[in-house]
């Protein structure tokens, strides 16, 4: 079974079982590298039919995530080394810092939606939800930006971070979607 970030999706266990974590993260075989889509694992009946996938797996590091559904995008992306001054926010327009690149699709309530989570290796696991920087996008209301970025930057060390698309309204229903990556700050 491949490695995955799941202390980090695991500081959000109130949004999901463990069966569905293991699920939703990908317990089977890696993509090819050659094969840049794969079917989305979260929850079939919710999320987009197929995802795109980091092409090529970093050394030392798990399974880079499944992408799609609503989460499109994350920053620092699986797998890179940032530096720390890279994790801040100075800009509150422009945030910084861990993100991800979100759609709206089938979300009513927009960035209600989405939890996030942060652990830094040999730390214990923190949700930074109530602490996110939203921004919608200027070019298309249905999608938008959740970054959270502590006002020094993340301290020098490994990370693994996790999204959760969850009904805000109805914290029992099925999480449809998380995401989990790794990266470095030096």
């Amino acid at each position: 079974m491949p490695r995955i970030p799941v202390r980090a999706a695991l500081a959000l266990s109130g949004l999901c079982a463990a069966a569905l974590l293991m699920a939703a993260c990908g317990d089977g075989a890696d993509p090819s590298p050659a094969d840049n889509t794969a079917t989305s694992q979260a929850n079939p009946s919710t999320a987009s039919s197929t995802a795109t996938v980091l092409p090529t797996r970093a050394a030392g590091f798990g399974s880079p995530p499944v992408l799609g559904g609503n989460v499109t995008k994350v920053s620092p992306e699986h797998g890179t080394t940032v530096t720390q001054q890279s994790t801040r926010s100075p800009i509150a327009e422009r945030p910084g810092g861990v993100c991800a690149e979100v759609n709206f699709e089938g979300l009513p309530e927009n960035f209600q939606w989405f939890r996030m989570a942060i652990t830094q290796e040999g730390q214990s696991p923190l949700e930074v939800t109530q602490e996110l920087t939203l921004v919608a996008s200027s070019q298309d209301a249905a999608e938008g930006k959740i970054c959270w970025a502590p006002t020094a930057g993340l301290p020098p060390g490994r990370y693994q971070a996790a999204v959760a698309v969850q009904n805000p309204n109805n914290p029992n229903e099925n999480t449809r979607q998380i995401v989990g990556w790794e990266f470095d700050v030096k």
